[in-house]
């Protein structure tokens, strides 16, 4: 079990210690073992805005990392994932076009290696705007 702060919320959770024992040069060293159907935070829905989307976190422009995970999620389980420890992460995102529009959510990452966000995310932000 493990403690921990982000922000000024403090998460509890177990996650798994793996030993490596030594190889070649590599000295004994431990991992935290992460499953790839876990891990990141769940997208999904982010594949039915357009191509073109922005996204920014704290004005940090996540684009690429999204389409990245949108376009292969083979690479997590089949859903797509990003990268993120426990937390929020509040999310503009810009969809381009004629009937464009700017308009924000808070993704919230219940653990430290991901997990799935308990109000829906990026699929109720998603179906909100018709898509």
């Amino acid at each position: 079990m493990v403690s921990y702060l982000v922000g000024e919320a403090t998460r509890e959770e177990t996650i798994e210690l793996v030993r490596l024992p030594k190889q070649g040069t590599v000295p004994e060293h431990w991992l935290i073992r992460l499953s790839p159907e876990t891990v990141g935070a769940d997208i999904a829905g982010a594949e039915l805005l357009p191509e073109d989307t922005v996204y920014r976190i704290n004005g940090v422009d996540v684009s690429a990392a999204i389409r990245a995970a949108v376009d292969d999620p083979s690479a997590t389980g089949g859903t797509p994932r990003v990268l993120a420890f426990g937390g929020r992460y509040p999310i503009d995102v810009t969809v381009p076009g004629s009937d464009g529009f700017t308009d924000s959510f808070v993704l919230e990452v219940p653990m430290f290696s991901g997990g799935d966000s308990p109000d829906g995310g990026f699929a109720d932000f998603v179906g909100e705007h018709g898509f």
